[in-house]
């Protein structure tokens, strides 16, 4: 095969191409991080079901095991979602008196726990938090409930990641 000129011009052209369309999708993909929008919990407003304390998830029983995502129902696709909460919460009434321990193994993301007693936004009291326990960065909890009151218990997501949390709880012993 003969080597003409205009061979390699057009290999130079489409080696650029490529090039540029590259950057062009990596300043895209960059762009579309940085524009998600991580919402805490005073400012989810509704958006991701459990995303602040007042639209907690109802769970109940001694023992059980909950799934949420911290971004909407309505995300779809390979693309990060545009929303995410920064934490999910749960609301649980203690089926009785004991130790129960509550978990966040099976979370796809590294994860903060606690459990707060009260009922109000401004009437909660931290009883218990972890950081850092179990598989991939999960956590883990026990706390010692009084038959039928009211426990709040918040996950959440280091860094802004989104994914599904995973909640368990049980009583112990």
């Amino acid at each position: 095969m003969i080597d003409r000129p205009d061979d390699h011009r057009q290999t130079r052209w489409i080696a650029a191409l490529l090039v540029v369309v590259g950057l062009g999708l990596m300043i895209w993909l960059g762009l579309a991080m940085v524009d998600r929008n991580v919402q805490g919990d005073e400012t989810n407003g509704g958006q991701v079901p459990g995303g602040n304390m007042t639209d907690a998830l109802p769970i109940d029983g001694p023992m059980g095991q909950a799934v949420a995502p911290n971004f909407p129902p309505s995300s779809s696709g390979p693309e990060p979602p545009a929303v995410v909460a920064h934490s999910v919460w749960w609301m649980w009434t203690a089926p009785g008196d004991g130790h129960f321990t509550f978990a966040t193994h099976g979370s796809e993301f590294d994860t903060v726990l606690r459990v707060y007693s009260g009922t109000a936004p401004d009437d909660l009291t931290e009883i218990a938090m972890n950081d850092d326990d179990g598989d991939v960065l999960t956590s883990s909890i026990s706390v010692e409930a009084l038959l039928d009151e009211t426990y709040h218990i918040e996950v959440t997501a280091k860094d802004g990641a989104a994914g599904l949390v995973t909640l368990t709880w049980s009583k112990n012993g």
